[in-house]
């Protein structure tokens, strides 16, 4: 509980494509709710999704009592942690190893290996085949 790290499922990926008929509109859209506070609160009210805007961290709502939660303020809590969390070391095979994992996790979950030694044999082999680093016994 006092560790450094924080976890989060889930991420945004924003895109305006080439083919747009509104591509002005749609980039106002994301400054407005990317770039400002309200429109990152609007989204932590609506959707539950925690800021990534930090001057949206003062915004009078996190402090706010939410009658679902008995009253209490729970994004100040949660959101209060943001600060002790250290950013978190990946490598640039760090994508293609996250796709194998989550593959061969549901996989495994599916019943698709014999236990769970033969998934992660096969989540290495497979890792070490895309990244062309050795698999360390």
């Amino acid at each position: 509980a006092d560790g450094p790290r924080a976890a989060n499922l889930g991420g945004s990926s924003l895109a305006i494509t080439s083919a747009s008929k509104n591509k002005e509109a749609a980039y106002e859209y994301l400054k407005y709710t990317l770039g400002t506070n309200e429109g990152q609160i609007t989204m932590l009210k609506d959707f539950g999704l925690v800021p990534s805007l930090v001057s949206a961290l003062n915004d009078p709502y996190v402090g706010q009592g939410l009658p679902y939660w008995g009253g209490q303020a729970v994004w100040k809590d949660i959101l209060g942690t943001l600060p002790k969390v250290v950013p978190s070391r990946g490598t640039q095979f760090q994508s293609d190893a996250e796709i194998i994992v989550r593959a061969v996790q549901t996989k495994y979950l599916a019943g698709g290996y014999p236990d769970a030694k033969a998934a992660l044999d096969d989540a290495a082999s497979q890792i070490a085949a895309a990244t062309g680093l050795p698999v360390k016994s």
